[in-house]
């Protein structure tokens, strides 16, 4: 009875395992949860969403490919044609959620082509298991790494506009076409890759490229790197030699036809075409110093350094000897003698003088790596100063009354720091109320005319009077020089100097005396003015303070209408003062809309 039992008890258990057993395989027919796969299987990551449109396989035999949303596809794969993928290879997907979906390729077809689509989702990818592939586009995505060295067969890939930042091709040994262009790669070796024919890295900021060994080369395009001289020099003597072929192709845009001109040589004589493209003018391979204009003032028996930009051309970058030619005792070159020249053949040349240099513009060489540049001058100035005189060819006649009036002065300099043309950085004294400057030019040597401009012109009337001014700029004080401001000229009208008759013709004048304007040359325009009488000349020479406006009388004005007998009256309607100094300079015009304008009158006798 015991024994019964004990066997009924174990029947029991057993029944219950099988039961969870069989619940467990039944579960398991629902598959894995669609983000997942089967760790066998080859996978391309995604976080894409919406329509999948290019994404294409290409190969032989049939695949199942598990979207990683749920949804599973078997595909009848089509070969390569002509060893690239096409629109017949597309396979479209949509996916309808956000998150990660893990796409799995299984089963017996092998892929010989796959284009990831180029939609910029994809983060991750695992080929290993196709040892057939030989086509692979994944550009535009945004994969940081990619590890192809179980993919031996692989002849082309492109996988541009990535985020990678070192790429391993070692194991690739079949590739014959590469574009990793628009990566963050500084490094790039292909020297296991002796069948490439086409290879674009350009916009990574490359450091370093080996192209050593690749003797099917045709195209290359490295440009927009950081590849300085010696790198290209390494790569230029390591392209195949293609005389007797196709001309080979390289882009250098972005390095400079400069340096490149240095090693062109090496490319061209081996059947290269370059572009940009370079010059045909043979000075242009021909090593060559300019040196620029002199920066920073030095000044006699005093110690400073000026500096020189120097551009070359066809010299390597590096550090050289400056030789000086003609270089003045008390002179010497800063940097131990040295100057640098940059990869973009630029450089600094910076001289230093000391305490028993003399005043003087002396002519020098300078030459670079057996080169010498033309003639440049390096300038010892006098001692600081500024000499400011009036400009009697740009200034008008300062006055005091509310129109606006301005007098100009030329500044003369000498061993200034630089030039400026900022009011901020010049002091004036001695300026009167209602007096601004408001122009100004202050030369680091030379004369300038109109260098200072002060105006009349804030709302308050500058008293008359002559003011002393001064400025200072650079640490250094002018001379005295004067400004006056003047009372505003006046101006009356006397009578005819002589009697004039009804139907006759007479020319005659009209007295003008003037106060505040002693001699000088003053224009007269007229506002109401009738037929039969003519204004000869509207210009007056004034003297001591007198001049006369010459007028004529005629019968046949208009068609022969003449004035009748009686007193008229004529108004001048604006006045021009010259300076009286300066014939082409002038005082502020007096018009109606500051001033009661003048009349004169005449008078006809029947």
């Amino acid at each position: 009875m015991k024994l019964k039992l004990l066997f009924l008890r174990i029947a029991v258990l057993l029944a219950a395992v099988a039961l969870v057993a069989a619940t467990a395989s039944s579960c398991g027919d629902e598959g894995p949860d669609p983000g997942e796969e089967e760790e066998r299987d080859d996978r391309i990551t995604t976080e894409f969403v919406g329509e999948l449109r290019d994404f294409a396989l290409a190969g032989s035999g049939t695949v199942t490919i598990k979207w990683g949303d749920g949804e599973t596809e078997k595909v009848d794969l089509q070969p390569l044609v002509g060893g690239k993928m096409s629109n017949s290879h597309k396979i479209p997907h949509t996916y309808e959620r956000t998150g990660r979906k893990n796409i799995s390729i299984s089963g017996s077809g092998k892929l010989t082509g796959v284009n990831t689509g180029g939609s910029g989702g994809v983060t991750a990818m695992r080929l290993e298991k196709q040892n057939r592939l030989q086509y692979l586009d994944c550009s535009g995505e945004d994969l940081s790494e990619l590890d192809l060295d179980k993919n031996a067969g692989l002849q082309y890939l492109d996988c541009s506009g990535n985020t990678f930042e070192k790429l391993d091709l070692g194991k690739n040994t079949m590739l014959k076409h590469l574009n990793c262009s628009g990566n963050g790669l500084a490094r790039l070796d292909m020297s296991k890759n002796p069948m490439l024919q086409y290879l674009d890295c350009s916009g990574n900021g490359l450091a370093l490229l080996n192209i050593e060994g690749c003797e099917e080369l045709e195209e290359l395009n490295m440009g927009a790197n950081e590849l300085d001289i010696d790198e290209l020099q390494i790569v230029f003597s390591d392209l195949p030699d293609r005389t007797g072929k196709t001309s080979g192709e390289i882009d250098i845009t972005g390095h400079g036809t400069q340096l490149v001109a240095l090693h062109a040589q090496d490319a061209t004589d081996k059947n290269w075409n370059i572009t940009p493209a370079l010059p045909d003018d043979p000075d242009f391979y021909t090593p060559a110093v300019e040196v620029g204009e002199q920066s920073g003032v030095l000044i006699e028996g005093e110690a400073g350094t000026a500096t020189f930009a120097v551009t070359t051309r066809n010299i390597a970058a590096g550090e050289y000897e400056a030789v000086i030619g003609n270089l003045p005792a008390g002179v010497t070159v800063a940097e131990e003698g040295k100057i640098t020249i940059g990869d973009d053949g630029a450089g600094t040349l910076t001289l230093a003088a000391g305490t028993l240099t003399r005043k003087n513009d002396y002519y020098l060489t300078l030459t670079v790596d057996g080169s010498t540049s033309d003639t440049f001058t390096l300038k010892i100035g006098g001692q600081k100063s500024i000499q400011v005189t009036w400009d009697p060819y740009h200034s008008m006649y300062m006055v005091s009354h509310q129109r606006s009036s301005w007098e100009s002065f030329t500044v003369t300099t000498q061993s200034l720091s630089a030039n400026s043309h900022n009011l901020n950085d010049i002091t004036v004294s001695g300026l009167p109320a209602g007096v601004t400057l408001v122009q100004v030019f202050i030369p680091q040597n030379g004369v300038y005319e109109n260098g200072l401009i002060f105006m009349s012109d804030t709302g308050v009337v500058p008293p008359v009077g002559q003011y002393t001014l001064t400025v200072e700029y650079d640490g250094v004080r002018s001379n005295q020089f004067i400004l006056n401001i003047k009372p505003m000229p006046g101006i009356s009208f006397g009578t005819q100097n002589k009697t004039l008759k009804y139907g006759g013709d007479a020319t005659f004048t009209i007295p003008i005396t003037m106060t505040n304007y002693n001699s000088g040359k003053i224009k007269l325009w007229r506002a109401n003015w009738r037929s039969g009488l003519v204004m000869n000349d509207t210009e007056v020479e004034i003297r001591n303070g007198r001049g006369d406006l010459q007028l004529e009388l005629t019968n046949y004005v208009n068609g022969g209408r003449i004035l009748e007998p009686g007193t008229y009256s004529f108004k001048i309607d604006q006045i021009q003062f010259w300076h009286p100094d300066a014939d082409n300079a002038y005082c502020p015009d007096m018009n109606s809309e500051y001033f009661d304008m003048p009349e004169f009158t005449v008078t006809i006798v029947p």
